[in-house]
């Protein structure tokens, strides 16, 4: 199984769906360093078509072993919101299980 996967991949352009893909390959390589199990990442990305300008609602998913994690963004730049998405689903993975802190929890 393919560790990212792009829901309604047909909505995007080639271009904007090959840019989804690297922001979400990179953001699954620093995540991945972090975690013990498989990380599997599945990113929905939603135009909503506001007069001439589109504005981009991303949600992503994560599944690493039980945990499952969902993060949700928006922006009406592609790229930016995508990395706005990633980072703040690093922040969550970090903030959940506890991944910065040096000493193990008990």
């Amino acid at each position: 199984m393919e560790p990212i996967e792009l829901i309604d991949k047909h909505t995007l352009t080639e271009a904007e769906a090959e840019t989804v893909n690297e922001i979400a390959k990179a953001a699954h390589k620093k995540m991945q360093r972090s975690l013990k199990d498989a990380l599997l990442i599945a990113v929905h990305v939603k135009k909503h078509l506001k007069s001439k300008a589109v504005k981009y609602g991303i949600k992503v998913k994560l599944l690493s072993g039980p945990k499952f994690f969902e993060v949700q963004d928006f922006d009406w730049d592609l790229p930016k919101a995508m990395h706005k998405v990633m980072v703040n689903a690093e922040n969550l993975v970090r903030h959940r299980l506890h991944t910065d802190s040096k000493t193990p929890r008990k």
